[in-house]
């Protein structure tokens, strides 16, 4: 990828990878999942079932009470669970509360932190999501970059981001 040519043509970002903006990314990226907010319902509605027969078994405090109680249990943990387990992992990792900084162009995207330098093109991209308040960059179906606006280091560039992200990949509004 070629070299940036200046500030003028790129767009910061400005960010450091904590906890909130983990719990932030994961909260856009369930938010913009729609399969899978119809299956969370349907699993809670099974949970909730599973829960009431096991309150009715629990009068006679049979093994399947117990069995299903833990399972509807377990079902309405799982996503606290998943998101504890996904920052738990990060906080291991060399990235974890380190300053980054993210330059967007035409060709594409140059992070830099004090570990290195990385470049990837648009192609890297399949899809974007954008918010009233950032953009969700799809590396895959299930590996998203969340650039909200505070992020960005001059505030009037979220619409020019907003535009550059449009011109180059495909796009789901959520404003």
């Amino acid at each position: 990828m070629a070299e940036f040519i200046g500030e003028s043509d790129t767009i910061t970002s400005m960010f450091v990878m904590d906890e909130s903006y983990l719990k932030e990314t994961y909260s856009r990226f369930r938010s913009n999942r729609t399969l899978a907010k119809t299956r969370l319902i349907l699993l809670y509605g099974f949970a909730s079932i599973l829960l009431v027969i096991a309150a009715l078994l629990a009068i006679g405090l049979s093994k399947y009470s117990v069995c299903f109680f833990g399972c509807g249990l377990l079902i309405f943990l799982a996503n606290p669970l998943s998101d504890a387990w996904a920052i738990r992992s990060v906080r291991k990792s060399n990235f974890f509360n380190l300053p980054s900084k993210i330059h967007f162009s035409e060709e594409g995207m140059v992070g830099e932190s004090d570990l290195g330098k990385s470049e990837l093109n648009w192609r890297v991209f399949i899809k974007a999501a954008i918010f009233s308040d950032g953009v969700l960059l799809y590396q895959s179906n299930k590996m998203v970059r969340w650039i909200p606006d505070k992020s960005l280091v001059s505030a009037h560039t979220a619409a020019r981001f907003r535009q550059l992200v449009s011109s180059k990949l495909p796009v789901k509004n959520h404003s």
